[in-house]
């Protein structure tokens, strides 16, 4: 509710999915798609910044398949 994804706390979702590690180490391939300039920061943290747990969306770097999917909004940060 607080980043505006929802209009009132009734429209959040009540059950998510969590992959772990393993998951993603076992997985044949990686997509994630980004289609919001609230994601920018967290884009360019992925892409650009340390591999770390600080940002764990950082471990696709090290899938030998991974693919990432952005629009214009959500690349706005990137220095290429």
């Amino acid at each position: 509710v607080n980043d505006g994804c929802f209009a009132s706390i009734e429209e959040v979702p009540t059950h998510a999915i969590t992959l772990t590690l393993t998951v993603f180490d076992q997985s044949k391939q990686l997509s994630c798609v980004v289609p919001a300039k609230s994601k920018a920061e967290a884009v360019a943290a992925t892409l650009e910044g340390p591999i770390s747990t600080d940002c764990p969306a950082t471990i696709m770097r090290l899938h030998a398949n991974a693919r990432m999917f952005l629009d214009i909004d959500s690349a706005k940060l990137l220095s290429r």
